[in-house]
């Protein structure tokens, strides 16, 4: 005589058989989400490390580069006022002709986090070239849309350094 629980657990067993096909592994499908992460935090960090190069070099394939990255609608939030746009930016850079000294340039602590389609980037920012000195904390808000990071809105806040 077979059980009515017996029943039940042959009856959840084929349902579950049938929800998910034999091929499919929680563990690949972990491991597959994790290496999605790591590279999608290694692209921001790239993107942030290429978005400094512009800074330094004034490179006119770096700038173009960040017209990919920078959203249409990119939000610029400066420590005192709303900054440039994506249209101001991008003629800056282009008529920028004088690159920072890399020697007067510091970007410290970058560090990427990821919640799903959302990044955020944050790393600490000094300029030492005189009389322009400045150090600032920058978050930078990503979104993935369609398979590609766009950089939303930047906020840069004050840095006190000791």
């Amino acid at each position: 005589m077979i059980r009515p629980l017996t029943i039940g657990v042959l009856a959840l067993g084929l349902f579950s058989l049938l929800l998910f096909p034999h091929n499919h592994n929680p563990v690949r499908a972990a491991t597959r989400g994790n290496e999605t992460q790591h590279s999608d935090t290694e692209t921001i960090i790239q993107m942030e490390k290429d978005l400094l190069k512009v800074r330094l070099t004034r490179d006119p394939d770096a700038v173009e580069a960040v017209g990919k990255v920078l959203a249409d609608d990119w939000v610029n939030l400066e420590p005192d006022h709303r900054g440039p746009g994506k249209p101001e930016m991008m003629e800056f850079l282009h008529q920028q002709s004088r690159p920072l000294s890399p020697s007067s340039v510091r970007q410290l602590d970058l560090q990427a986090f990821l919640f799903g389609n959302t990044a955020v980037a944050t790393y600490y920012f000094g300029d030492t070239a005189k009389p322009d000195e400045h150090f600032v904390d920058v978050t930078d808000v990503f979104m993935k849309d369609g398979g590609t990071w766009k950089l939303k809105l930047t906020k840069s806040s004050p840095h006190f350094h000791q």
